[in-house]
C-alpha cells in the first residue's frame, strides 16, 4: 500500500530497542520494489532531536536473488568446502550484542562470500535460539541477511548458510563463481555429507 501510494521508499522503527527485519524478503516481502530500511526505537529518537534544517542518511544494501540451480551449486560448495576443512563458521551467541555479531559476519562474509553460522543452543539444551527480539531461528537468518546484504542460502534448526558476492581484493583470486542462465553446477550435492553437517532443512525460495 505504501509503494502503491507513491513512496520511494520505508522506513520501519522496531518498538522495541532491538533490530528488526521489515518485510522478511523470503516469506514476506518478495512483491516489495521500494527500499525499506528497518530502526530501533533509539535510532528513532536520535533521529527525533536532529535540527530541522539537518539532512540525515538512511542506508541498506540490496540482497542478490539466487536461482535454485545457483544454491544447489552453493550448498554442494559448504559441503565440499567443510570435507576439506575450508568452510568459514561461527557460533551466533544470544548472549552477544546484535552489533558484534554482524561485525563478525560481515567479516567472514568479506573474506570468504559463503560462511555456515551454528546457532548456540540455550542452557536447557533448545536447538532454538533467540538472539535479542528475534523469535526464531528464521528471523535471526534474514535479520542478518538483510543488515549484511547477503542471501540466505540454506537454513536449519541449527545453521545458517549465507552468501554474498565479494567485490574486493582478498576474494578476488578466490571468487565463487556461480551458475549463470541455463547452466547447471558442475558440482554434485552429497547428501550423506549433507545429513554430516546437519544442512538439510528449509531452503529460502524469493
Amino acid at each position: 500500500r505504501v509503494e502503491g501510494a507513491g513512496a520511494v521508499g520505508m522506513v520501519v522503527v522496531n518498538t522495541d530497542d532491538s533490530m528488526i527485519s521489515p518485510g522478511d524478503s523470503a516469506r514476506e516481502g518478495g512483491c516489495v520494489n521500494i527500499p525499506v530500511v528497518g530502526i530501533r526505537s533509539s535510532d528513532l529518537a536520535l533521529l527525533a532531536d536532529c535540527e530541522e534544517d539537518q539532512r540525515v542518511s538512511l542506508t541498506y544494501k540490496p540482497i542478490s536473488v539466487l536461482t535454485t540451480e545457483q544454491r544447489k551449486h552453493l550448498r554442494a560448495l559448504s559441503s565440499l568446502w567443510r570435507k576439506e576443512d575450508k568452510l568459514p563458521e561461527m557460533e551466533v551467541d544470544e548472549s552477544v550484542a546484535s552489533e558484534q555479531v554482524l561485525a563478525s559476519v560481515d567479516g567472514l562474509l568479506h573474506r570468504h562470500e559463503l560462511v555456515l553460522l551454528r546457532i548456540a543452543a540455550d542452557g536447557e539444551g533448545s536447538q532454538m535460539v533467540s538472539l535479542q527480539a528475534f523469535e526464531d531461528v528464521f528471523d535471526v537468518a534474514t535479520v542478518l541477511a538483510d543488515n549484511l546484504g547477503a542471501t540466505v542460502v540454506h537454513i536449519t534448526a541449527k545453521t545458517i548458510l549465507l552468501y554474498r558476492e565479494g567485490t574486493n581484493e582478498e576474494v578476488k583470486e578466490n571468487k565463487i563463481c556461480l551458475p549463470q542462465d541455463g547452466e547447471k553446477s558442475e558440482l554434485q550435492m552429497d547428501l550423506g555429507e549433507l545429513v554430516g553437517v546437519e544442512m538439510l532443512g528449509f531452503d529460502f525460495q524469493k
